[in-house]
């Protein structure tokens, strides 16, 4: 096991020290090692065998993205970002595992830094050189795609190209910081700097990733969502508190106004906590400084049958010659609107779950400035 990728550089001893804090898994062929939607609390290093990476798309039907043997190790960006398990993973044949628990993991590090700095590179060092050789492939099938004729085929090079040009200033980061990690010794400071540096861009890359996906199964595949009524507040609540570190360090006062009697409402709670997830980003990264921004849930009195959703910032608002491309697939303009730019694919793909919950999404300019996003959810 000293030959996997995530132990380059470690001697015997701390390979079989760190093999200590590991449950050894011997499965057979055809196993699920995980689901997705899985709680994601451990990483996994393949001793020997095989195992097949797939996404669910349309019953028992599967999409394989990846096949892996010997030496590697997967299930490590849902530990990262402790999100749930965004594949399945599958044996192809009788597959011998090392199983790491993030809480073993955590203790152990805790304990062994400069093992830690061993490890941590060479986990950021394998990310990067993934994520490079994915930008290169869809780089290249977006200039193939761009001779195309078809709405749907530039569409899918529009949404390669965006892809490819998203993932290059990420993926650069991280492999600067994996090489200045390379170096001899660092302050313990300049350690955790860098290790959040990474920990951030790896988040950035897995939710551009679940949009990608989302917006594929609901536009391009036409998948039906599952909805069940239930209550909208923790939905919302779970949200704000993703984003309330980024509302804070802008000075961004957050509101929320909903009526206690407030019904359940028929959603799918993960997709539509990334409508509220993108918007309220939306809300924050266009307000002013130390603005407001204000979140109304209510039902629409008049038919008693919807429920009424508004989001309103304090920034500039979005220029009328705007208004019509909001919600076009990777809108974006040069100067973009946002000075820190952003992928265009957060309104299109809020825009597409609302309506694949039967209700509509529209942009107006507030009143006393500002930009509102008013839609619609039904009751029943």
């Amino acid at each position: 096991m000293k030959d996997s990728i995530l132990f380059k550089g470690m001697t015997a001893a701390e390979v079989l020290e760190l093999m200590s804090i590991s449950e050894n898994l011997s499965l057979k062929s055809g196993t699920t090692v995980f689901k997705e939607g899985d709680k994601g609390d451990a990483l996994f290093v393949i001793e020997n065998g095989s195992v097949m990476v797939c996404k669910s798309i349309e019953g028992d039907k599967q999409e394989i993205l990846a096949e892996m043997e010997a030496g590697e190790f997967f299930g490590e960006m849902a530990l990262i970002d402790n999100a749930p398990r965004s594949a399945n993973v599958i044996t192809l044949e009788p597959t011998k595992l090392y199983k790491i628990s993030s809480g073993a993991l955590s203790e152990f590090t805790a304990k062994k830094p400069q093992l830690a700095i061993k490890l941590y590179h060479n986990f950021a060092a394998a990310i990067s050189a993934n994520l490079r050789r994915s930008s290169e492939k869809l780089y290249n099938l977006a200039v193939e795609g761009r001779s195309a004729k078809g709405s749907a085929d530039n569409l899918i090079s529009e949404l390669v190209s965006v892809v490819s040009r998203e993932l290059r200033t990420p993926v650069n980061v991280i492999k600067g910081a994996t090489d200045v990690l390379d170096t001899a010794s660092l302050a313990p400071e300049k350690q955790r700097s860098l290790f959040s540096m990474i920990q951030k861009h790896t988040d950035y890359l897995s939710r551009l990733f679940d949009d990608i996906t989302q917006l594929s199964e609901v536009q391009y595949r036409g998948i039906s969502i599952e909805k069940k009524p239930q209550k909208i507040l923790p939905v919302i609540k779970d949200a704000i508190s993703k984003l309330s570190e980024k509302a804070e360090k802008q000075g961004i006062k957050i509101e929320l106004e909903m009526p206690d009697d407030m019904p359940n409402i028929p959603i799918h709670a993960g997709k539509m906590g990334r409508v509220f997830y993108h918007l309220i980003d939306n809300g924050i990264r266009y307000n002013k400084k130390g603005g407001k921004l204000m979140i109304s849930v209510k039902i629409d009195r008049s038919t008693q049958s919807m429920a009424l959703f508004s989001i309103k910032d304090e920034g500039p608002g979005i220029p009328k010659e705007r208004h019509g491309d909001i919600f076009k697939h990777f809108y974006q303009k040069t100067p973009p609107l946002d000075p820190n730019r952003s992928s265009g694919i957060g309104l299109p793909l809020s825009n597409s779950l609302i309506s694949a919950h039967g209700g509509s999404l529209r942009y107006e300019p507030a009143r006393e400035g500002g930009s509102l996003f008013l839609f619609t959810l039904p009751l029943k």
